[in-house]
């Protein structure tokens, strides 16, 4: 009895299906951006076609019914594609079958309106290192400030980022992201082209659902982007694109909105990029840059490198002979003709005509409380340049971050950082770095309880 009442509710069903209004509808954009390339629509019946499809067929007019020359391909298949022009448009479908039974060749029709529209945009990100403290603005606008991405980021590798094309999100932490929105926010975009002219010195990434970053625009290069395909499509505006720093330089990004009208292209973002990094020493190996950066935390990646061989310039030798505030004042050797260390004790060493002492081992010494204090030893008359303290890093010779943590100011001027200062480190190389990084920390960290002391050179009076 149950298998009798299965059945006839099984035929009462497959009987109102059959009976269902088959409908024709039309899927795509229904507000599209002006001059949009290669857009997908396509046709789908809803209901019972009771019939076998036999051909698609698509027409294109405007709103007075005239004929637009927007189908570009598929014209006979289920789906097109349309290059957009600038006005809105009727998008006409019909499919034709052969109902069942009867083998009739039958016909329905789907219309559908398009609305189009010139998109605007604004750039609403623009992050910058040291939250801009670098960025600086005259007649020619803003110009923002991008690490040239020379690090490692400590991956285990010591190829600098930059060389790599395609990056994980999770190594890389020099990309600077970039958010350019459109209005109306309602309006479809996936499918206009984009003009970017990059200058030499900076790429252009998008992400892909992988956290996979694949350029976009490479430097140096002009690049005609669609938006409507791969990891470009929707990917583009109202969400993060990356900017990566591959040299030293300055220049503009430009980014225009192709249109095929009287009125030209659309500038969407027009902005001036400074990358920097610090190209003066190498880059550390992975050891020397996890033992750096855990001793030194005021240090930044891309704004420091370490020095091995000063030859011809500095004083040759890096063993313990002479420590950072010895090279600071007297990077020579040259006020008692051979290097000393400095110590932060309370032994006098020497006397007040010679105040260092020899040691057994050989080497010379001498202390903070010999001169008096810190801010006399800098300060001593008997170092090449008379210094005194001041509160301009920018004409400083020396920093003193407290303790025996001190600086002579780099002659490294060609990476686009202000500032660069060199340190000798214990029986090791000497590092260059970022001054203002290190006051700022020790600022607020101080080293035995010194406030840090920029020292400048005393002018001679005319």
């Amino acid at each position: 009895m149950k298998k009798i009442l299965l059945f006839f509710l099984l035929l009462a069903l497959s009987a109102l299906a059959s009976n269902e209004e088959k409908v024709l509808h039309i899927f795509g954009a229904s507000y599209i951006a002006e001059y949009s390339y290669n857009v997908r629509y396509y046709m789908a019946v809803s209901g019972n076609l009771n019939g076998n499809p036999k051909g698609h067929y698509w027409t294109c007019t405007d709103l007075n019914g005239n004929p637009l020359d927007y189908i570009k391909s598929s014209i006979w298949d289920y789906e097109v594609f349309l290059d957009i022009g600038d006005q809105p448009f009727i998008l006409n479908a019909r499919l034709h079958y052969e109902e069942h039974g009867t083998h009739e060749v039958k016909y329905i029709y789907a219309s559908y309106v398009v609305n189009v529209g010139e998109p605007a945009f604004s750039l609403t990100t623009t992050n910058t290192i040291h939250n801009g403290d670098y960025d600086y603005s005259n007649g020619n606008g803003i110009t923002r400030h991008i690490h040239f991405n020379i690090d490692s980021d400590n991956t285990g590798h010591e190829t600098p980022d930059y060389l790599f094309g395609e990056k994980n999100g999770f190594d890389d932490d020099d990309l600077l992201p970039l958010k350019i929105s459109h209005s109306p926010s309602w309006m479809n975009v996936d499918y206009i082209r984009l003009k970017v002219e990059m200058p030499s010195h900076l790429r252009l990434y998008t992400k892909n659902a992988y956290q996979l970053y694949k350029p976009m625009a490479n430097p140096g290069t002009t690049t005609n982007l669609y938006c409507g395909i791969g990891d470009l499509k929707g990917k583009i505006f109202d969400k993060f694109i990356y900017l990566e720093g591959t040299a030293i330089g300055n220049g503009n990004i430009k980014i225009t909105y192709r249109r095929q009208s009287s009125s030209g292209d659309v500038e969407i973002a027009n902005f001036r990029y400074r990358s920097c990094a610090d190209i003066h020493g190498r880059q550390p190996n992975y050891n020397e840059r996890s033992s750096l950066n855990s001793g030194y935390q005021a240090l930044i990646d891309c704004e420091y490198s370490v020095v091995d061989d000063w030859a011809d310039e500095y004083m040759e030798e890096q063993d313990g002979s002479y420590n950072a505030p010895a090279y600071a004042v007297d990077p020579y050797g040259n006020t008692f003709g051979h290097p000393f260390i400095v110590r932060d004790d309370c032994v006098i060493y020497g006397d007040s005509n010679c105040p260092i002492a020899l040691d057994p081992n050989g080497k010379y010494y001498t202390s903070y409380y010999t001169f008096g204090g810190a801010s006399d030893f800098y300060t001593d008359v008997r170092w090449p340049i008379n210094l005194y303290p001041t509160g301009n890093i920018g004409d400083s010779i020396v920093l003193f971050y407290g303790g025996l943590l001190a600086a002579r100011r780099s002659d490294s001027c060609n990476g686009n950082i202000g500032n660069m200062f060199i340190m000798k480190l214990e029986n090791s190389f000497f590092l260059n770095h970022n001054g203002k990084d290190f006051l700022d920390y020790y600022t607020e960290h101080p080293i035995n309880s010194y406030t840090p002391v920029k020292y400048a050179p005393i002018l001679e009076e005319e």
